[in-house]
């Protein structure tokens, strides 16, 4: 109970220690603008529900503010698939838990994730990276579709699937 509430306060401390990034979406239009990783995901239709989620956690103001992160974004699909309709219902922890999950405290290109066999999260817990014959990069059990979008404080991976945290008691 009390590792996501203390990272929720080591990410506000983070917001409050600011970053060169610029403030958020209204930016968008300017192509020449370093987007903050929330610009990117508030200005994609793809990433409503987890814009939402940011917002409901205060964890948008980390991602307008701090970094460098890496961002493992799923897509709203991938929400649908895994609970949408109950996201709504998921208490502030569990569902900065399950946000945190996503996050890396790093700027890594696919590169760099490719050639990891585990990568640390902001919640504390690991994700599995693992890279089939193909050349198919898994996160876990999520595909990452699309890869290197890059924002002034960090970098998005888009995945198909919802990352969920080994410790699912909270959810």
């Amino acid at each position: 109970m009390l590792r996501p509430l203390c990272f929720a306060l080591l990410l506000l401390l983070l917001a409050s220690c600011g970053g060169d990034a610029d403030p958020g979406p209204d930016d968008a239009d300017d192509p020449g603008a370093a987007r903050t990783l929330m610009a990117l995901v508030e200005n994609d239709e793809r990433f409503g529900t987890l814009a939402g989620a940011l917002r409901r956690t205060g964890l948008d103001a980390t991602l307008r503010d701090s970094g460098p992160f890496t961002l493992f974004a799923p897509t709203d699909a991938a929400f649908e698939a895994f609970a949408a309709d109950t996201l709504g219902a998921y208490d502030e922890e569990a569902l900065i838990s399950l946000l945190a999950y996503h996050l890396v405290p790093d700027r890594l290109a696919a590169a760099d994730v490719a050639s990891a066999t585990t990568l640390p999260t902001t919640l504390g817990a690991e994700l599995a990276v693992t890279v089939a014959e193909d050349g198919t990069v898994l996160i876990n059990d999520a595909v990452i579709r699309e890869v290197d979008i890059e924002a002034g404080n960090g970098v998005l991976h888009v995945i198909d699937a919802t990352l969920v945290p080994p410790d699912t008691t909270a959810l």
